[in-house]
């Protein structure tokens, strides 16, 4: 898809075709989407708020020997919210919500231990554990201020109602042919007044040895255990009607979807729909907390050096992380929408990370010619890594969640089921041709037969990267310069495929 930006709006086309110009300089100009967002108070347009945080942190350090050494420490996070998002009556009535409440002052304790010890020359062990405190992204008040169903409108526009693009006069304000249509429910973002800075436990353990020939190795094992995460819920999502269907398309099988609403018949966009508590709103997207996300990592490196001639380094890491939901985006809707889901989005399980990359090996070389040779400065880093995870999703609203919709909410999210026989899918013979030349490429649809496909089990190809740098020191007149060059990627130099 290509997107072309206006004013304050957007284009969306379904191929260049439909936008490039063709050999008589006709434009064909056909968008299948336009949306805007038209502010409509001063919050709306640039929203004003502030935050203060007081931190004060404490540490002890004690040494009861020359081998070993002790810390302690304690910090206290007392953060401060400044300004109003404008109150919105209607939402009141509708839902109960108050969206002109930002989080109240809460205290976070944030306490630590660490112990460094050295029980034989040659040896180091190194441990520590605690609670650490975070920020969430500050961007999201401004969310909740530009997002109280008021500040703003938005207009969607779609297939015959979307107009033309013209860069050269401002964005539109309307749909083709109907003033009337296009206006979209607003999309709501607002704290929850218990909302709490995010806190994780981390507790890592380390060891440094010397071996013989002058090689050192280093293990560490490092485990993060959210105790207060970040997690957005939909308050404008209804009970769940399933209406008998347990994909969508009719599909049995051990996992069946959650459904809101009622059948759509003829939308190729969304099955469902009707599935809000209120119609009046979209989205009502409540930022709180929740517990349960979790990351652990295990490295070890081995490295020499040959005095100032050249240095060797190389490890590898194997990390897992699982969580709830994926924060990705700077837009409170966005990062709702960008998770992908199989059963209820406001209670999804615990699944694989987009930031899960379970196995990377980095090896590095690092020399400086002798200074009659002009003292040139040579390293290579090579870094070899798991592919990022993934997922496939429908590209319409399956399950009557309002995902996809207007604003940030146009993201799909609804995984696709993984029928075992490409003719159970509810689409023509080249279409199930294509899907079944998928699956022969798939593993992580194989793995999946009869259900929803699992968030972020599928992951790109491994990756090899080498990165070259040279430098030169050069010295003249009382004065010295570093001039260096980098190159990224010098396998892709050497070999484009």
């Amino acid at each position: 898809r290509r997107f072309v930006p206006g004013a304050l709006g957007s284009y969306e086309f379904g191929s260049l075709e439909e936008l490039a110009m063709n050999p008589d300089r006709y434009a064909l100009n056909r968008p299948d989407r336009y949306e805007i967002t038209i502010p409509n108070t001063g919050q709306g347009a640039a929203p004003s708020f502030g935050v203060q945080e007081l931190a004060i942190y404490a540490q002890d350090e004690w040494g009861p020997h020359d081998r070993l050494t002790l810390r302690a420490g304690v910090r206290l996070d007392v953060p401060t919210f400044t300004g109003r998002p404008e109150p919105n009556g209607t939402l009141a009535r509708e839902l109960d919500i108050d969206v002109s409440k930002l989080p109240v002052e809460r205290t976070s304790w944030s306490a630590r231990a660490g112990i460094n010890w050295r029980p034989f020359d040659g040896t180091q062990l190194r441990a520590g554990t605690g609670l650490f405190t975070g920020r969430p992204v500050f961007a999201w008040l401004a969310n909740a201020f530009q997002n109280n169903g008021l500040a703003v409108t938005t207009l969607l526009c779609r297939d015959e109602l979307a107009p033309a693009f013209d860069p050269g006069t401002p964005a539109p304000t309307e749909c083709a042919g109907d003033p009337e249509a296009g206006v979209s429910p607003p999309v709501v973002n607002h704290f929850d007044p218990g909302f709490r800075f995010p806190q994780d436990w981390r507790t890592m353990f380390a060891l440094d040895q010397r071996l013989p020939g002058g090689v050192v190795l280093s293990a560490s094992w490092i485990s993060n255990i959210a105790r207060r995460q970040i997690f957005i819920t939909n308050d404008n999502l209804g009970e769940k009607t399933n209406s008998g269907l347990t994909d969508g398309f009719g599909f049995t099988g051990p996992s069946a979807r959650d459904v809101w609403g009622e059948p759509v018949e003829d939308q190729k966009e969304v099955l469902f729909a009707g599935g809000r508590i209120s119609d009046l709103f979209g989205p009502v997207l409540r930022v709180g907390n929740r517990d349960g996300n979790y990351t652990y990592a295990a490295t070890i490196e081995l490295r020499k050096s040959f005095g100032d001639v050249l240095e060797l380094r190389t490890g590898y890491s194997f990390t897992r992380s699982a969580d709830l939901q994926d924060l990705l985006s700077i837009d409170v809707t966005s990062n709702y929408g960008t998770t992908p889901i199989n059963f209820h989005p406001n209670d999804p399980p615990h699944q694989r990370s987009r930031f899960d990359r379970p196995h990377k090996i980095v090896a590095s070389a690092r020399t400086r010619l002798p200074p009659r040779f002009g003292g040139t400065g040579i390293s290579l880093m090579y870094v070899g890594q798991s592919g990022a995870p993934y997922s496939y999703v429908y590209e319409g609203d399956v399950n009557g969640d309002g995902f996809p919709g207007p604003r940030g909410s146009r993201l799909a999210n609804d995984l696709i089921y993984v029928p075992e026989l490409a003719r159970q899918l509810p689409v023509g013979i080249a279409a199930q041709r294509i899907w079944a030349s998928l699956v022969e490429q798939e593993e992580c649809l194989q793995e999946q037969w009869n259900r929803i496909l699992a968030r972020n089990t599928c992951e790109t190809p491994w990756s090899n990267r080498l990165d070259l740098r040279v430098s030169q020191t050069v010295e003249a007149l009382g004065l010295s310069a570093d001039l260096t060059l980098d190159m990224m990627n010098v396998l892709n130099f050497l070999d484009p495929s």
